[in-house]
C-alpha cells in the first residue's frame, strides 16, 4: 500500500494515523463536547454504524459521520435541531473535537482551514473546506477555532432552517500527498449491533482533495 493514512473506527471514535514508518503520528477527530460557547456538554461514546464507505455515530443531539471517497475523508455532522443552550442566548453552535493523539491544531486566518502539526512542528494534515448549510440550502457563517491545541467548529444558526449540515474535509498535507501518492483505508469498525464488521472503504487518493472540492463547489 502507498504511504498515506489509516482510519480505524471504534466506540471512542475514529483514529487517523500515518502509514509512514519513518513519520508516525495519530489523531482522533471525534466530537468530545458540543453546545454553545461557554456552555458545552460532553458527548458520549457510541458504536459506529457502517454502510459501504460511510461510518455514522448517532449521538442524542446530532449524527457524526465519515465518508471516504474520491475527494478524501469527509468528516461531517447532521444537526437536526438547535441545542438547548441557544434558547438561553448562547453565542452560536460549537462542536469541540477531542484532543487525542499528539497532533496540535492551528487555525489559519481564513477560518475554514486548520493545520495539524506533529511534535516537531511539521504540518502533516489539514482539516479544511469547512462548509455549513441549512435545510434551505443557505450557507451559514462558520469558522474553525483552535484553543490549547484542540480544534472546534463554530457556526451561527440565527435564522437557520434545521437540519443543519456541517461538512469539513480531512486531507493529507499537500506536500506529502505529492511526494508519496497518499491513500486512505479503514478497518476495525462495528456494525449496527456493535459487533465486528468490515467497512468497505478500499483505497482512495487524497492528493489535492481540498482543491478539487473547492473547484466543484464553484462550478
Amino acid at each position: 500500500m502507498a504511504h498515506g493514512l489509516r482510519a480505524v473506527f471504534g466506540e471512542r471514535g475514529v483514529e487517523v494515523s500515518s502509514d509512514r514508518a519513518d513519520a508516525p503520528w495519530r489523531w482522533q477527530p471525534t466530537a468530545a463536547r458540543w453546545g454553545c460557547a461557554g456552555d458545552l456538554s460532553a458527548v458520549e461514546a457510541v458504536a459506529p454504524e457502517a454502510s459501504e464507505n460511510r461510518a455514522t455515530y448517532r449521538q442524542p443531539g446530532f449524527d457524526e459521520w465519515y465518508v471516504v471517497g474520491p475527494l478524501g475523508v469527509e468528516h461531517g455532522f447532521t444537526v437536526p435541531a438547535s441545542p438547548t443552550c441557544r434558547a438561553r442566548g448562547g453565542d452560536g453552535v460549537v462542536i469541540e473535537l477531542a484532543k487525542r493523539g499528539g497532533l496540535e491544531a492551528k487555525a489559519l486566518p481564513d477560518g475554514k482551514t486548520a493545520s495539524l502539526l506533529d511534535r516537531s512542528g511539521a504540518e502533516v494534515l489539514r482539516y479544511s473546506d469547512l462548509y455549513v448549510v441549512d435545510a434551505a440550502g443557505k450557507g451559514l457563517p462558520a469558522e474553525l477555532r483552535a484553543r490549547e491545541g484542540a480544534l472546534a467548529i463554530w457556526f451561527d444558526d440565527r435564522d437557520a432552517t434545521y437540519p443543519v449540515t456541517v461538512d469539513p474535509l480531512i486531507a493529507v498535507q499537500p506536500a506529502l500527498a505529492a511526494e508519496d501518492g497518499c491513500s486512505c483505508r479503514a478497518a476495525g469498525t462495528s456494525n449496527r449491533q456493535g459487533g465486528a464488521g468490515a467497512l468497505g472503504l478500499g483505497v482512495v487518493a487524497l492528493t489535492m482533495a481540498a482543491r478539487r472540492r473547492r473547484s466543484s463547489r464553484a462550478a
